[in-house]
């Protein structure tokens, strides 16, 4: 779970998980109002920031000190993941390590799913599981991917 608390101009990011490498409780670096835009309105989502801080820990320690350049992720239509977010919370993330100024790269495979009723292969626009036969019985065979493509290093 994340908390978030507003301070007079930062605003602080407590996370209460662990690193990828260490096992050690993180804290975010505070980061000024004026960078969060029009997403400081409403503070980013907490599901792309955890999300995009556990891809950085990643990098970092694969990059092992090298500089980041750009790092390829795929993340499904259906993992509810929203790309902006992400690319906002990747850029407040990155902050101080040696992705600094990394591109962020993301691929959406969209949701596809088969029809254990009528066997059809579909394409799934949202989260309503429904085949066009009517079937509820469908299995999701794509759009729930979640994985760091590569990253270039150097």
């Amino acid at each position: 779970m994340a908390s978030l608390t507003l301070l007079p101009s930062r605003i602080w990011l407590s996370v209460l998980s662990t690193r990828v490498s260490s096992g050690r409780p993180y804290l975010f670096r505070p980061a000024k109002l004026s960078q969060l835009g029009d997403l400081g309105k409403a503070g980013p989502s907490m599901h792309e920031l955890s999300i995009t801080q556990s891809i950085v820990d990643a990098v970092c320690e694969r990059a092992a000190g090298r500089p980041v350049h750009t790092v390829s992720v795929r993340v499904g239509m259906l993992t509810a993941v929203v790309p902006d977010s992400m690319r906002f919370c990747f850029d407040l993330t990155t902050a101080g390590t040696v992705a600094e100024g990394a591109a962020l790269e993301i691929e959406q495979p969209p949701g596809t799913a088969r029809c254990r009723a009528c066997s059809a292969d579909f394409t799934l626009t949202d989260l309503v599981l429904l085949c066009p036969c009517g079937s509820a019985d469908v299995e999701i065979t794509s759009g729930r991917e979640l994985q760091i493509i590569s990253m270039r290093v150097g």
